[in-house]
């Protein structure tokens, strides 16, 4: 679902060509991520939800595109 939305999100044009492309990297590295609150176009607003069986590979992802993160959310 959350791939399928983030499909719809780029189709409405909401997310800048840098979310774009981190949101591609977390999909290569086998995870899923989406634009959630404002896309970002004109200056950073929102957020990427990313979403990974293994925490470092999302740790790495932000840590190169120098994105603050928050790890470790717990899901009920």
């Amino acid at each position: 679902m959350i791939k399928e939305n983030e499909r719809l999100l780029k189709s409405l044009g909401v997310a800048s060509e840098f979310a774009q492309k981190v949101i591609r990297e977390i999909e290569r590295n086998g995870g899923v991520a989406k634009v959630c609150g404002a896309g970002g176009i004109k200056g950073g607003s929102g957020i990427i939800l990313g979403l990974h069986s293994t925490k470092n590979s999302l740790l790495e992802i932000a840590k190169m595109n120098r994105l603050r993160y928050i790890l470790d959310i717990k899901v009920k």
